[in-house]
């Protein structure tokens, strides 16, 4: 699947945080208002935020193709595909995160991050345009006129 590739390739390219800076992080969060201020405009913030998006997404795609195996499972399908479009929400923040982080993207080396603005958009309303009502027709056993 095209957007398997396209995230993993994602969080291929996402440094990682390590467990010291990404405990450091958590307890900046709880310890209250003003240090949660200061923490999420850090680099470690931004690097265990964009580390979270390519993994969320890449266990909805997940579950999409699992919902594939059995009638009872396929049961889940729109809701994986609707859960989906959270995956092309965001990029604006995405990109906040990415500078914060120091990570270039969009470069023309293609050896950082790309942010595919026009293909969000043509993924968004495929899902909700074609996927979403296939998958309720199907399963609902309806039919859609003209």
């Amino acid at each position: 699947m095209a957007l398997e590739a396209y995230f993993e390739n994602l969080d291929s390219r996402l440094p990682r945080l390590s467990p010291k800076n990404r405990e450091w992080v958590q307890g900046e969060i709880e310890a209250g208002a003003e240090r949660y201020e200061r923490v999420i405009n850090s680099e470690e913030y931004a690097l265990l935020w964009l580390n979270r998006k390519p993994r969320q997404c890449l266990n909805t795609i997940q579950k999409v193709i699992d919902s594939y195996e059995t009638e009872k499972t396929r049961q889940f399908e729109m809701f994986y595909w609707v859960r989906l479009l959270n995956c092309f929400y965001d990029f604006d923040d995405f990109m906040v995160y990415l500078d914060i982080a120091n990570i270039p993207y969009n470069d023309a080396a293609n050896q950082h991050i790309q942010i595919p603005h026009v293909a969000s958009f043509t993924a968004t309303n495929t899902i909700v345009n074609r996927i979403v009502p296939t998958a309720m027709s199907e399963t609902m056993g309806w039919t859609f006129g003209n």
